[in-house]
């Protein structure tokens, strides 16, 4: 993922071309890209719960 960041497809809750996610198994990882050289995940989320904007954010 380091050498193509834009590997993941574009969350499609929040329709930002920066936020993107990869699936593994049951679970999304979330990410957003801040440069070719940057990224920072913002979540691992379970696919059988439903994504809402605020759960990125919630402890």
């Amino acid at each position: 993922m380091s050498q193509f960041p834009e590997i993941g497809r574009i969350v499609p809750e929040l329709n930002n071309r920066f936020v993107r996610e990869l699936i593994f198994r049951n679970y999304r990882i979330i990410y957003v890209i801040f440069d070719e050289a940057n990224i920072s995940v913002l979540a691992v989320h379970t696919s059988s719960r439903p994504l809402s904007d605020i759960s990125l954010f919630e402890g």
